[in-house]
């Protein structure tokens, strides 16, 4: 009998199902980069771009990557930490205050848990005081991917040995433990994933407070461009129901950083009185930009008493109705730094004139120091501001010369700072910021009368700048280091501290078969370029680092320095005119000196040497075009 001929519906639902088992086995799911590429958070592929880590985890699609020389971790697509590599200088990032600033309120610290391991740079270097560390991430693939970085990272907190790395859900891990620590510093993924939004009520900071000792403190990071007002006033609310003393810290580049604890934690009186901890640490803390009370007055944002006025009526988040999972912003539009600065206004004490910092602190504090870290980080408004709210009139002068300039109004700014001058003839920084321009003149003996006249009424540390200034163009480099003693009395708070270290680092550079000066000028020159990137200071590294034999370090120096003069040709940085045609044909000889440098390189390091190389090729024939138009 002959076999029943299937229906022309059998055959089609029969190739239908072959269909679909093909593409089961043949199709593969396209990398996260398709969705994310059509986002807020796009991948860059600009500049040389190099995969070294890709998996798909339980929890996440984990990515590393080195571009430019910086490895950047993503999760599921999302930017999740920015790693230097290994010889770079610091980089200014904020998520090392995570830790820095716990330990700055609470210097006597031990013991930290720390929930979400990241790229693990919060936990670089941690001072030798503390103990050890407990990490929560939830995905074993970030972990794997910052092990790949293992030689290849500036410092990597997987070889320390205080850090032991849990796997496993934060909440979860409390929950079966009843250690206590004195810090627990969270840095959850973004605030509405599903992994992380746990992690942002006030049921897991409740849990949190219950393994701290007590007078022990949360830090809690937040990207500002994740949330509106009203949401990041609930965020406050939240911590201020748990805890009942908050204060907010603005890190830079739009990350804020929030200190909980159940006792008060005002430490700024202290560090102007004994220098503690940053005496006891300096390098730590200086290669993260806080080399005094300064930078904490700066960076502080809202203090106790601001944060309880600023989230009074706010609506705590928590597990039955988390509003930082369903209200937070997931396409990076909510507050930007002039938003942030407007929001706080009624509530900053560095702005307010009556205030602690100005009533308890002005005496110690320079003014015109804050005004210039706040215009670095773009926060021209607030810093306006400040030159209202300083007591006496020399010093708003001279602020409001450093705001003018940063806006471009070049014309208006000497007559600012000579304001300042006339207001108080003993303003060393008006003085500097009036000779500064002219510093080249002097040393060559060209400068006029009246800016000679300036400069003969220093004394001192600037005094010893201005002479330094002459030695090096002479080339007495003998001379220079005698001089040294006199320019190291120069406060990391001076308008002219990156003279003085420019000109202390270079000497160091030149003494032949002393590998320890050219290290004691690296150290300086990672702290001076952290306060005001220079390309003479990047250059100065350079030049240490291949006394040193450093290679990494070199290229890295020649990395930065090139990045800065390519921004230095966009447009101005703020209170700098443009390139001259001398400074062009300096530039283009310098460059192409080091080009040859890299491009001598051989063994590992040579893929990264000829990387950066072909970027200055690319900008000594845009320096070579543009000094052709100058004429």
């Amino acid at each position: 009998m002959p076999a029943p001929v299937p229906s022309l519906t059998t055959v089609l639902r029969v190739l239908a199902g072959l269909s679909f088992l093909a593409a089961v086995f043949v199709w593969r799911p396209d990398r996260p980069t398709a969705v994310i590429g059509a986002s807020a958070f796009a991948l860059p592929d600009s500049g040389s771009v190099e995969e070294i880590h890709y998996a798909v985890g339980r929890s996440a699609t984990v990515l590393l990557r080195k571009r430019n020389g910086r490895f950047e971790l993503r999760s599921n697509g999302l930017p999740e930490a920015t790693i230097r590599a290994r010889g770079a200088p610091p980089l200014g990032q904020a998520e090392p205050w995570l830790a820095a600033l716990p330990l700055a309120a609470r210097p006597d610290i031990e013991s930290i848990f720390m929930v979400g391991f990241g790229g693990g740079v919060a936990l670089e270097d941690l001072p030798a005081s503390v103990r050890d560390v407990d990490v929560l991430e939830i995905e074993s693939e970030v972990i794997a991917a910052n092990r790949a970085l293992a030689g290849l990272r500036a410092a990597d907190p997987l070889r320390d040995e205080r850090v032991e790395v849990i796997v496993n859900d934060a909440r979860n891990a409390l929950g079966l433990t009843g250690k206590r620590y004195d810090a627990i510093l969270s840095q959850p993924s973004h605030p509405w994933t599903p992994g992380a939004a746990p992690l942002y009520t006030r049921e897991f900071l409740s849990l949190a407070r219950s393994h701290l000792h007590d007078g022990g403190v949360v830090a809690q990071w937040m990207s500002a461009e994740f949330v509106d007002a009203e949401l990041l006033r609930s965020l406050v609310a939240t911590l201020l129901d748990v805890f009942g003393n908050v204060r907010l810290y603005h890190g830079g580049s739009g990350a804020l950083f929030l200190l909980a604890s159940d006792a008060p934690l005002q430490f700024e009186f202290e560090l102007a009185r004994t220098g503690r901890p940053l005496s006891a640490n300096p390098l730590y803390y200086s290669y993260l930009g806080l080399n005094g009370v300064e930078d904490f007055v700066a960076a502080l944002m809202l203090d106790e008493d601001g944060a309880a006025r600023f989230a009074a009526g706010a609506r705590p988040s928590t597990d039955d109705a988390n509003l930082m999972a369903t209200l937070s912003r997931p396409f990076g539009d909510g507050l930007g730094i002039a938003q942030l600065s407007a929001l706080f206004e009624p509530y900053d004490p560095l702005v307010d004139a009556d205030s602690w910092v100005h009533e308890r602190l002005g005496d110690e504090l320079n003014f015109s120091y804050i005004a210039g870290r706040l215009l670095a980080d773009g926060q021209i408004d607030r810093a306006a501001r400040l030159a209202f709210a300083a007591a006496d009139e020399s010093t708003r002068a001279l602020i409001t010369g450093l705001v003018r300039g940063s806006v471009g109004q070049l014309d208006e700014v000497a007559e600012a700072w000579l304001a300042a001058l006339r207001a108080d003839p003993g303003n060393a920084d008006a003085r500097f910021a009036l000779l500064e321009p002219e510093l080249a003149a002097l040393a060559a003996g060209r400068a006029s009368d009246e800016v000679r006249a300036l400069a003969q009424a220093f004394t001192g540390a600037p005094a010893a700048v201005l002479q330094g200034w002459e030695l090096a163009a002479r080339g007495d480099y003998e001379g220079l280091a005698r001089l040294d003693p006199e320019l190291a009395g120069t406060n990391v708070t001076d308008l002219w501290y990156p003279h003085a270290t420019r000109l202390r680092a270079d000497w160091r550079t030149r003494v032949v078969g002393e590998t320890r000066h050219a290290f004691d000028a690296l150290r300086m020159i990672d702290r001076a370029v952290l306060i005001r990137p220079d390309i003479d200071l990047f250059l100065l590294r350079a030049a240490a680092a291949e006394v040193l034999g450093d290679t990494a370090a070199f290229i890295e120096s020649c990395r930065h320095a090139a990045e800065l003069l390519e921004g230095r040709l966009d447009g101005p940085v703020p209170g700098a005119a443009a390139l001259s045609g001398a400074e062009l044909d300096i530039n283009i000889r310098r460059f192409i000196a080091l080009r040859a440098d890299l491009l001598g390189m051989s063994g590992d390091s040579a893929g990264s040497a000829i990387d950066v190389a072909e970027d200055i090729e690319r900008l000594v024939a845009r320096m070579q075009v543009l000094a052709r138009e100058t004429g």
